[in-house]
């Protein structure tokens, strides 16, 4: 996460979840490694609640310019077919 994003991750967190700057300032000396880690390591200590964290993590998808490419389709395993006929049993004879 560059310095700027994360410069509006605390303001967002600020203006519009209310996080007090405690609780921020205390999420960001724990996670001074990895940045990136903020949110959670604020739902770890209790900070912020899950629909709060939801919140975050839909404002970081909206605004990361980060793009992992299109999504890829998710085929069942059973139903591949260079898996069919190697499925295990799970029953024992």
């Amino acid at each position: 996460m560059s310095p700027q994003h994360q410069h509006q991750l605390v303001n967002f967190l600020q203006s519009d979840l209310a996080i007090p700057p405690e609780s921020i300032a205390l999420g960001m000396r724990q996670t001074q490694q990895v940045p990136s880690l903020l949110p959670m390591v604020l739902w770890q200590y209790g900070l912020v609640t899950t629909d709060q964290l939801g919140q975050i993590f839909d404002w970081l998808e909206q605004t990361s310019s980060v793009s992992y490419g299109p999504e890829l389709p998710v085929i069942p395993t059973a139903l591949s077919p260079q898996y069919r006929g190697t499925e295990r049993s799970t029953t024992r004879a």
